[in-house]
């Protein structure tokens, strides 16, 4: 590995990882400030990435911090800085937009580690340059976790039920995207720049205007409530209805987010949908709606 000593050479590997220590520090646990959410589409755009520098725990923070720092310092020696740069924007946009697409929010570098895992799993075998970083034992390591992540997300009530395994598996695609543009030439190489621009594409389409149709997960559903419900604190009855009316999107059988929906917009003074919403959360259960 590495040495400490040389983090102030490697400003992308150990400039993300210090970065990520210190907000761990500061908040202690994953903030409301970084988080990806709803909210990075209303202007908050910074959400998108600032949400692979938070970390839900030591153990997480640790873990990610070792697997940048051991992958991607010899790689940014061997690539520079800005290229590393450029491969930690692609895997860490890569691998929140799909995450947050079919899933729900995710927080952590684990999709950049998994896609600087995927670099070098295919550049080592097509470029000397890139060989000898990704050990057999290393690259055994991450496909053993992310196998396990995967089987303890289907086991409700676990530590790990709230793994990104989405953002794992697609930051490894986008770092195999990127080596196969690494190693290719003309056409080819123009190619798998199209795709993964493609792919990113379909990923931002399926965590804006699609992901109602393609997202299945409760988070979603609750995520929206939670939103609404901030905007509520701050009467802003506008943005309270539109978060109200896409929980009952994700999740039409909540009648609570029928009933706070019918709230926004009575407040907003359209009283016959109002009218319409509430009805919905009494058909639902919900015995206290109006």
């Amino acid at each position: 590995m590495t040495p400490l000593r040389a983090i102030p050479q490697h400003p992308i590997a150990g400039g993300l990882g210090l970065i990520a220590i210190g907000l761990f520090a500061l908040a202690g646990d994953a903030t409301d400030a970084f988080v990806f959410d709803a909210r990075a589409f209303e202007g908050e755009s910074w959400r998108v990435l600032t949400a692979t520098l938070v970390h839900g725990g030591l153990l997480h923070l640790g873990m990610n911090v070792y697997w940048l720092w051991t992958l991607g310092a010899p790689l940014e020696e061997r690539m520079g800085s800005v290229p590393l740069g450029g491969l930690v924007l692609c895997t860490a946009l890569g691998s929140a937009l799909p995450q947050y697409a079919l899933s729900g929010n995710a927080i952590g570098l684990s999709g950049v580690v998994y896609g600087l895992a995927g670099f070098l799993w295919l550049a080592g075998r097509h470029n000397p340059r890139y060989s000898g970083i990704l050990s057999q034992r290393d690259a055994s390591f991450l496909l053993f976790w992310f196998g396990l992540c995967i089987a303890l997300t289907a086991v409700p009530d676990t530590p790990l039920f709230r793994v990104a395994n989405v953002a794992h598996g697609a930051g490894a695609v986008f770092g195999l995207l990127a080596a196969a543009s690494a190693t290719v030439g003309g056409w080819r190489r123009a190619g798998v720049f199209v795709g993964a621009t493609a792919l990113l594409v379909l990923a931002g389409i399926g965590a804006t205007v699609a992901r109602p149709q393609v997202n299945f997960s409760s988070s979603a559903s609750r995520e929206h409530l939670y939103l609404g419900s901030q905007a509520a604190e701050r009467n802003d009855w506008e943005r309270a209805e539109r978060h109200f009316r896409r929980a009952t999107e994700f999740r039409d059988v909540d009648p609570r987010a029928h009933y706070n929906l019918g709230v926004a917009q009575s407040r907003r003074g359209d009283t016959a949908a109002a009218t319409t919403s509430f009805a919905r959360a009494r058909e639902l259960g919900l015995e206290d709606s109006p």
